[in-house]
This record gives C-alpha cells, structure tokens and sequence, in this order.
C-alpha cells in the first residue's frame, strides 16, 4: 500500500495521490513500502526497524530517569520482556510479566545475577549452572584467570558425576578432587580415605604443638637441627618419634630402616 494524501503539494486540487514510499527529511525517517521496512536515520532500512543513531525511551517526560524498551509478546498478549533503567540507578533485563529483575548493571560496571545492587564486579544471589553442553550436563568448568599466552589460569571443574576438582588449565592434572562421598583426594581424582595424598607431603617447623582439641591428635615437626617428627595426644602429650637421623630412643640409622608409623586416634 501507499499513502495517500488529498492536495499534495504540486498536485491537482483535490486530487488524491498514492506514494509507494515516505520519506520526511530523508534520512530522518523513511518508510519503505516495498520491503515494509522503516528507518531512522538511514535511508535505507535493513530490518523492520532500523534505526541509525540513539534512542531515548522515557516513562514520560516528567520521568525521563526511568524507561523501558519492551520486547516480545506473551500467550496473553502482555510484554515478554523488558530493557528498562531505573532512576540513575541501573539497567535491567526482567520477564514483563515477573517484575523482578534478572540481571542488572550499574554505572560503576558491577553486574548484578538475582540483585539489583551488586557489591562485586559480578554477584550473584542463588545457584550458577554451568554444563560443557546441553547435551552434557553431567560436567562443567569454571575458568578463572588467563595466562601470559592467553589461556585460561585455572579451572574448578565438576567431572561426570565423579568428583569436584581444581586444576591448573594449562596442565590438565587435578591437583585436589572431592568426591560425593566427602573424600578428598590430593595429586589424584580416586581417594580411598577421608583424605589421600599421591605423593610426599612438606611439613613447616614450629616450635610447639598447636592448642590440644578433644579427640583429635596432630603430627607436627619440631624445630630442631634436623628438625624433628612429633606425634601430641588430645591430652598434650609430645611424642618424640624421630631424634636426629634415627627413630627416636633407637640407636640405627633410618638410612638403614624404613619407617612406618600406624597412628590411630579413637573419639
């Protein structure tokens, strides 16, 4: 369709002309007839709406620190959805329909998931899913930090339903794993104790126990020249278990022997 318009200037009086197109201003804003296409600011549109330029949407202009632009319409014929910024204070994405807001952003740049006032760079209030695929929700990555040559620094990862782990991205080894059973595994992903290391574990040197806890005992090193292994009791009694590069009260040397410590702490 055109448009029609009685008395267009240049025409017979009274007469009724048809336009296939509308230009006012051009390109201020243009109508295209053919392909049902407007623009603003072009004059040639390439899609339904197209505009060159910015847009200003204000509640009214008594209110312009508040807009919305909505987008979509729901089974009921309401707004699907809304852009809106809120007095000064951020931009929101929301469900028309819900009210609450989404996912918000505020002019200090801090990203809001579930809150309109978020404290960090991104905060967010309730539970984050993240999947490899849709096809693979059994395993996700989180990526934290990226490299000198660009690649991510590190990642928390959730393995098929077999265990939480960190790692260093680059290295592809999981350096601690927890298992759905509680289990915590150091330089390996299958542990068979409440705690299971591969490998040596490094104890610093301090010159005394720790305050004695009920029902828990705890190995420590002493300091000493060589330092020196201790085992104390929930009761604080200090049990010398090495004495220079022997067992402690044994007169061979450990180069000799291996040492094997069975320690059992009952409640």
């Amino acid at each position: 369709m055109g448009i029609s318009s009685p008395n267009f200037p240049g025409g017979t009086a009274g007469a009724t002309g048809v336009f296939s197109d509308l230009e006012i201003d051009s390109p201020t804003l243009v109508v295209d007839e053919v392909n049902d296409r407007v623009g603003i600011g072009t004059a040639s549109p390439a899609e339904t709406l197209d505009v060159v330029g910015i847009g200003s949407f204000a509640g009214a202009d008594a209110s312009q620190s508040q807009g919305n632009v909505r987008v979509g319409i729901d089974a009921s014929g309401n707004p699907g959805g809304e852009l809106m910024y809120h007095t000064d204070d951020h931009i929101g994405l929301r469900c028309a329909d819900s009210g609450a807001v989404t996912l918000a952003v505020k002019p200090s740049g801090n990203v809001g998931i579930g809150t309109t006032a978020p404290a960090q760079v991104l905060d967010v209030i309730g539970i984050g899913s993240f999947a490899m695929a849709e096809a693979s929700l059994s395993q996700g990555n989180v990526q934290v930090g990226v490299d000198s040559g660009g690649d991510p620094g590190g990642e928390l990862m959730y393995h098929t339903d077999d265990y939480v782990g960190l790692r260093c991205a680059d290295s592809g080894a999981v350096s601690l794993a927890v298992k759905p059973s509680g289990k915590v595994g150091v330089g390996l992903t299958s542990p068979k104790t409440l705690l299971t290391v591969e490998g040596a574990v490094t104890l610093k040197e301090q010159a005394s126990a720790d305050t004695d806890t009920a029902a828990y005992g705890q190995l420590w090193v002493k300091t000493a020249t060589p330092n020196q292994l201790y085992f104390t009791t929930d009761a604080g009694d200090d049990i010398q278990l090495t004495s220079g590069t022997a067992i402690a009260g044994a007169a061979t040397s450990n180069n000799d022997m291996d040492l094997i410590l069975h320690m059992q702490v009952f409640s």
